[in-house]
């Protein structure tokens, strides 16, 4: 009888998270496949896989007020799940029927901040409902904030993502002291040159009370503060007014509870829909009330 085997697989394989001995008692663990970790990549008939510029295109339902859904949007195939409990997102492969187990999650969107520290959410890989790595460690990390725009406040969003390998491969953790990063988060030098990709979000045209975003392939055509369109932190400071193709995600409202979610390179599934989950949670600030005169109504 051949020995069991306890060790744990790679973090990133097809069978991650994959515990030999748990299987053959009955108890399988949840895991992240590799490909909701990756950037879209093809092969070369050369050998070596390398990066493209293709877009997934998928869908995010809000089926619950805490409930998100996420489904590529030509096959209509799930792809992952996220359950809102206080201040964080369970995500798990599962697809949720509204019943959560603890137990059956592989990512948690943790939020950090507040009491006049600037707000953050990070996102962990998990295995056995314990963080993977060391907190201090995210894979991603995105910081919403807010501004005055034509009498309204809009939303924004700035995010800090670990460089892919030259293979796709993102590496589940920063290879860096991530403390150091985050204090360099607003210098318009850092670049992803020292291993991380720094994106932004494009500012929307407030016409008539309400906020305006050309959406590539028109994909979103209603208005809602939680529209967004990000892109390459360099690409946006080159032109403020970048078009909508260049964009490495966007999320856009298409009608009650569904939005689009599209991403390319350098952002795998998970950590675009790690950023949706944020611009979700995130509250929006809204325009100061203009006092009255006396005497008036």
């Amino acid at each position: 009888m051949a020995a069991r085997c306890n060790r744990v697989k790679d973090v990133v394989g097809p069978i991650a998270f994959e515990d030999y001995a748990a299987l053959e008692e009955g108890a399988a663990r949840e895991f992240i496949d590799s490909k909701m970790l990756t950037p879209i990549r093809v092969s070369d008939s050369s050998g070596p896989f390398f990066l493209n510029d293709a877009v997934q295109l998928c869908k995010l339902l809000r089926t619950e007020k805490n409930l998100f859904q996420l489904y590529e949007e030509a096959s209509g195939r799930h792809l992952l799940s996220a359950k809102q409990r206080g201040n964080q997102y369970y995500i798990s492969s599962y697809e949720f029927k509204g019943h959560f187990s603890p137990s059956k999650f592989s990512a948690v969107v943790r939020q950090y901040g507040g009491d006049k520290a600037p707000v953050s959410y990070r996102l962990y890989l998990c295995v056995g409902a314990q963080l993977l790595n060391n907190q201090a460690r995210p894979i991603i990390e995105v910081w919403p904030s807010s501004s005055c725009c034509a009498g309204q406040y809009v939303r924004k969003l700035r995010i800090l993502l670990p460089t892919p390998t030259p293979r796709g491969d993102v590496s589940p953790h920063y290879t860096h002291d991530y403390s150091k990063l985050a204090g360099k988060h607003s210098s318009p030098t850092h670049t992803s040159a020292s291993g991380v990709i720094r994106l932004r979000n494009k500012t929307p045209i407030v016409k008539n009370g309400a906020y305006s975003l050309k959406f590539a392939r028109g994909r979103a055509k209603l208005s809602s503060s939680k529209n967004f369109l990000v892109y390459r932190e360099e690409d946006l400071r080159y032109d403020a007014d970048a078009p909508s193709e260049e964009a490495v995600f966007q999320l856009g409202k298409m009608g009650s509870r569904t939005f689009a979610l599209d991403f390319c390179n350098p952002l795998s599934p998970l950590q675009a829909f790690a950023i949706a989950l944020a611009a979700f949670d995130s509250k929006h600030l809204q325009p100061p009330k203009t006092p009255r005169k006396p005497g008036s109504l």
